[in-house]
Parts: structure tokens; sequence; C-alpha cells
């Protein structure tokens, strides 16, 4: 949707794409979401490759429908707290945590 867009900033009004299943912003700039991210509730699929992401906003948790999480190539060092009750597929990647990154986190039934 909005991957290789040279974004440095997702806009606010992303909240209201109520119905928005997928979000893709891969290849970008993006230092960090909005928390307007978190009432994107029928988001399955959320992927933020080759950004500049070290954290993710605490307003996520609301993010319930999400199966698919892509993270690769970031800034992460650690799992942000937010991401508490996603299953953790790690690979190794150009990142620091856990000397790889999340590549897919899956929610946990």
């Amino acid at each position: 949707m909005w991957s290789f867009a040279g974004l440095r900033s997702l806009p606010p009004e992303i909240e209201f794409l109520h119905a928005l299943q997928t979000l893709k912003a891969d290849h970008n700039a993006l230092p960090f979401l909005p928390p307007e991210v978190g009432r994107l509730t029928c988001l399955t699929s959320l992927s933020l490759r080759h950004n500049l992401l070290a954290a993710f906003p605490a307003e996520a948790v609301s993010l319930c429908r999400v199966r698919a999480l892509h993270l690769d190539h970031n800034a992460f060092v650690a799992l942000p707290p937010s991401l508490q009750g996603f299953t953790v597929s790690a690979r190794r990647a150009r990142n620091q945590m856990y000397r790889g990154l999340v590549t897919c986190c899956l929610r946990g039934s």
C-alpha cells in the first residue's frame, strides 16, 4: 500500500481506515508509528520491513486480529512490550534483537 513511498511518518488520518485488513509500509524511513494504528481493529497483516522503527506504540495491543506482523530490518533491540501475546519467529536479519529480528509474529490462540 505505502511501500517504497519515502515516508517518514504515517498520517494520523489512518485511524479512519476502519475496514483495512492489510497494511504494507515496507522500505520507508518510519522512525515510529502513530498511536492511531491501534484503531485499525480489522487489521490481519502488518508489514513494516526496512524502516527505522525502534519502538511500537502501546496502542498496538488492540490489534487483536493481526496474524502476521513483519518487522525485519528495523532498529529494535528487544521485542516491544506492546507485542506481548505474540509468538515470535526470529531469524538473523539486520537488527540487534536476539542477534536477529522478528520476521514474523503470530498471535497465539
